[in-house]
């Protein structure tokens, strides 16, 4: 330690390093003892994050460049003059560490045949066919929409491509069966990306303020104004105003309650329980008779699963009571419940 080196031994040392990477461990050591060496003192640290650089030592290096430069080797005190004769000297170019030989733009003026000449309505016209679309014109191949049959003349390039005349082909040829987000497997892969997906309320707050400007916007809106049109008889799900009538005393908080303990707290159809829902299920009546609260009459839902069975009614109606009656042992014959004394009526 303390052991001053020669400068021959330095210069081997400096040789033997040249062309060599260090490694990450040798470069995590430097910046160890450099930082070492910053803390006591031994050395000063100028170029860090953030370091700018003082006015004086700015003006210190806008003196010595270019020709102030004392390491400057290039002459540039006889320019030679432009070769196309326009007598004007030229700039000097540092890549080719020399001067140019001509000025720019100068260079076209030589050797150019159409060198103070305009071309002709003529010739113009006959450039334009040569020259149309690239150079020679591309064979067409006719191609036969898939969708309507339409038969299109297209270049070999947007051949291989295209296969629908328009965008309204498109979306009717990919309707129904053949649109892929209806496969299984595809279906799988949205879920899964949009599961544990957390929507924040600012953007559910521009959705519904654009929702409700759109729904108040007449050119917007096609319902606007004809919602009288669908009310009552005129509506397709009209059953004679059932919805209107009372339901009965005994449909009360604790029948609804024994019904969801019943069903173990899920929805019969969708199997969700109320803790994923986060709100009370909803108890349906099977035969849509609100005054028939027998429990085998009962079935608990989510509410999307409610929704659905107002449209269907007989089929929902035959899909419930085989349901109960399997897991339950209720009968039924005819659509009509038949009481057993013998068997509890909630299980």
């Amino acid at each position: 330690m303390g052991r001053e080196l020669s400068k021959e031994h330095k210069e081997n040392i400096r040789l033997s390093h040249i062309g060599k990477k260090a490694s990450e461990k040798t470069k995590q050591k430097l910046r160890r003892i450099h930082k070492k060496l910053v803390k006591e003192g031994k050395v000063k640290t100028l170029f860090k994050k953030g370091f700018k650089m003082p006015k004086e030592w700015i003006e210190k290096r806008r003196s010595f460049l270019g020709e102030n430069n004392p390491n400057f080797k290039y002459d540039k005190s006889n320019p030679p003059l432009c070769k196309c004769g326009c007598g004007q000297p030229t700039n000097f170019n540092y890549s080719l560490k020399g001067f140019c030989d001509y000025l720019t733009g100068h260079n076209s003026k030589v050797n150019n045949p159409m060198q103070s000449r305009r071309h002709t309505a003529e010739t113009k016209q006959l450039m334009r066919k040569k020259h149309h679309g690239g150079g020679r014109p591309k064979k067409k191949i006719s191609i036969y929409c898939e969708q309507c049959g339409i038969q299109m003349l297209l270049v070999p390039c947007l051949a291989k491509q295209r296969k629908f005349c328009s965008i309204g082909c498109y979306h009717l040829y990919y309707t129904g069966d053949r649109n892929p987000s209806k496969r299984p497997e595809i279906r799988e892969l949205i879920s899964s990306k949009l599961k544990g997906r957390i929507i924040p309320e600012e953007w559910r707050e521009k959705v519904r303020k654009k929702a409700i400007e759109r729904l108040k916007d007449k050119t917007k809106n096609p319902m606007y104004g004809k919602g009288y049109k669908l009310k009552g008889e005129k509506n397709g799900r009209w059953v004679g105003g059932i919805s209107f009538e009372p339901y009965g005393l005994d449909f009360n908080k604790t029948i609804k309650e024994e019904i969801r303990k019943r069903d173990n707290y899920c929805c019969v159809v969708c199997n969700k329980s109320q803790e994923e829902l986060s709100r009370k299920l909803g108890v349906h009546h099977i035969d849509y008779n609100k005054q028939n609260n027998l429990p085998q009459n009962f079935v608990s839902l989510c509410w999307s699963c409610h929704s659905k069975t107002n449209i269907n009614r007989n089929q929902w109606k035959t899909f419930f009571q085989s349901l109960l009656s399997e897991r339950y042992g209720y009968k039924y014959s005819e659509g009509k419940i038949v009481i057993d004394l013998n068997q509890n009526n909630i299980n």
